[in-house]
């Protein structure tokens, strides 16, 4: 008796086969780049597993964006050696009250959508996830284009941000942040 074991086996790719990119579809690409790396680079430096969804990159007014922001928001204004203007990474309240807390437990649970006290303490915990987040942004540029960035200025309040003038235009680029009920 013979044992037919011949079956066609179909190559599967554990890589996500459809990126969805909008008008800048490098930009997306790096954006799902820097993703993948955020999830380990958090893991490590917090302790939860986040599930990151990077959104599309979109084009509009600094008027227009700033006025969406949060009146208090911790905000960090960084240069890149290559590219002229500045670039804003603002920090969600919650995810910034996440990252000064000690435990992994707290940081799941409900945080207050308010700015939390930052004093020079916590300034630099806050700061040095910061720097890992933005050098995982470097990385995911790899093989596109050398990328540094330059920690400017750190500022609380939409105002103290308006770094580029309102009829400038800029990119925006959101990453969604979700673990066992926290969402930021």
């Amino acid at each position: 008796m013979k044992n037919d074991t011949t079956h066609p086996i179909q190559p599967h790719s554990l890589v996500e086969s459809e990126i969805h990119v909008g008008r800048f579809p490098h930009l997306d690409i790096v954006l799902k780049r820097w993703g993948y790396l955020l999830e380990s680079t958090l893991f490590e430096a917090l302790g939860v597993i986040f599930e990151i969804t990077p959104g599309i990159v979109e084009r509009v007014r600094f008027s227009e964006f700033s006025k969406v922001m949060p009146t208090q928001q911790a905000i960090y204004v960084f240069e890149a050696e290559n590219l002229p203007g500045k670039s804003l990474l603002l920090v969600d309240n919650r995810f910034a009250n996440a990252c000064l807390l000690e435990s992994s437990r707290e940081r799941l649970s409900e945080q207050p959508d308010s700015l939390p006290e930052i004093h020079p303490g916590n300034q630099q915990q806050l700061l040095e996830v910061l720097l890992q987040v933005i050098g995982n942004f470097e990385e995911s540029w790899h093989g596109m284009m050398e990328m540094k960035f330059h920690f400017t200025k750190m500022v609380t309040h939409r105002f103290r941000a308006r770094v580029i003038p309102p009829f400038e235009k800029c990119l925006i680029a959101k990453m969604k942040l979700q673990a066992h009920g926290f969402d930021s």
